[in-house]
């Protein structure tokens, strides 16, 4: 059973374009997302507006004008999206009044539209990763608020007339967090009007959760507690097979092979696999060059395809989305976002001595979505890996 008002979760939702507002506008549904395997931010909202207007509005006049969102509750959460209009689309006259139209306006992030625009050709001698980002985002992408970890190592690139978003996904697929965890991921938040990420899975497990969600047998919804779960669920508690195809063994060690071949000594080699009666190893097989060993006489720098190809898909896999380890559902909270760890407490009892139910643990937001419907009531669905990467 519900407690507390539900009038402290209305949640007060004001849309303007290109700074006019419309008092003639109501919004039916509005659906804020990020994710850790995507470079935007995703923004819709459905809204019903008067057709008969004094205030006409030609639609087709808002292509790539700023639309602004406020978000304001009464128990103190507010938001503020300001994002460039790409797409109107599923406007209708609603036949049962006769007056008014449903449509929805969709929004991104002044960064996706340059990077759509953008092309690069570029290189870069003996230059970490970390650095090719910055430089590609800001510079070339437009980028003003950026959150970039220092990323090796070193090595030669070359951008053949390619997007900018993916110059940073090759060298992604690259840098290595701590010099051997190849799993750097770019992604954005809508912190400070949208950030854009350059981080690593290794790096964001391992941190202290800043939320602990708390639900217990027979307690009911304290919807004025921040810490409130209206629903959980476990959407994959493992998947062996998913695990093996993507080079993950039982225990979570890498079984993929790799075979290299310089071209300038013609040397190669056999890693994490082994010549046996059936091939060379387990998992999946891989071939690339390399320069290992003729670096300095190529007056280059290494490759090191040694050091992440056998691990960034296994890495990678970790994050699809039927491997969603935990979904959980809460009311509209503005301060969480992806790439956060939280805690999940689930016991037997209400009080505090009740013993933890297998599925209690530490989870990383891997996707979220804010969802604010016609009369002010919004949720956060949380997408959650385990805190345990193998």
């Amino acid at each position: 059973m519900a407690m507390g008002s539900y009038d402290n979760l209305r949640i007060d939702t004001q849309v303007g374009i290109s700074g006019q507002t419309f008092s003639d506008i109501v919004v039916k549904e509005l659906m804020l997302g990020e994710s850790l395997l995507t470079p935007g931010l995703q923004t819709a909202v459905t809204i019903q507006s008067f057709v008969y207007s004094p205030q006409p509005k030609l639609w087709g006049s808002y292509k790539n004008k700023q639309m602004d969102i406020q978000m304001t509750q009464p128990s103190g959460y507010n938001m503020q999206v300001s994002q460039q209009l790409y797409r109107i689309d599923n406007r209708e006259l609603d036949i049962n009044v006769g007056q008014t139209e449903t449509l929805t306006l969709h929004a991104c992030d002044q960064s996706l539209l340059n990077d759509a625009q953008s092309l690069v050709s570029k290189s870069w001698k003996c230059t970490m990763p970390s650095d090719i980002v910055n430089y590609v985002l800001q510079s070339c992408a437009g980028v003003n608020n950026a959150v970039i970890d220092n990323a090796g190592p070193a090595r030669d690139y070359i951008a053949e007339n390619i997007h900018p978003f993916q110059v940073v996904q090759q060298q992604a697929n690259v840098a290595l967090y701590e010099g051997n965890d190849p799993s750097f991921l770019h992604y954005m938040t809508y912190e400070d009007q949208g950030t854009h990420y350059f981080r690593a899975l290794g790096k964001l497990i391992k941190q202290q959760p800043i939320f602990t969600f708390f639900v217990s047998q027979g307690a009911g919804l304290d919807i004025d507690n921040p810490y409130a779960v209206i629903s959980f669920s476990f959407p994959c508690d493992f998947d062996y097979l998913s695990d093996l195809l993507n080079g993950i063994d039982v225990g979570g060690n890498p079984i993929n092979t790799l075979s290299t071949i310089n071209p300038f000594n013609q040397a190669g080699s056999l890693y994490g696999g082994s010549i046996g009666g059936c091939g060379i190893g387990k998992g999946n097989h891989k071939t690339a060059i390399t320069n290992s060993g003729s670096a300095h006489q190529q007056n280059g720098c290494e490759m090191s395809v040694e050091q992440y190809l056998l691990l960034r898909q296994a890495r990678m896999g970790l994050l699809e989305k039927d491997k969603i380890a935990l979904r959980l559902t809460i009311p509209w909270n503005p301060t969480l976002h992806v790439g956060n760890m939280i805690a999940f407490s689930w016991s037997g009892k209400s009080d505090a001595g009740g013993s933890p139910i297998y599925g209690s643990g530490n989870y990383l937001i891997v996707a979220l979505k804010h969802n604010i419907q016609l009369g002010g009531y919004g949720t956060t669905t949380l997408d959650c890996i385990t805190g345990n990467i193998g």
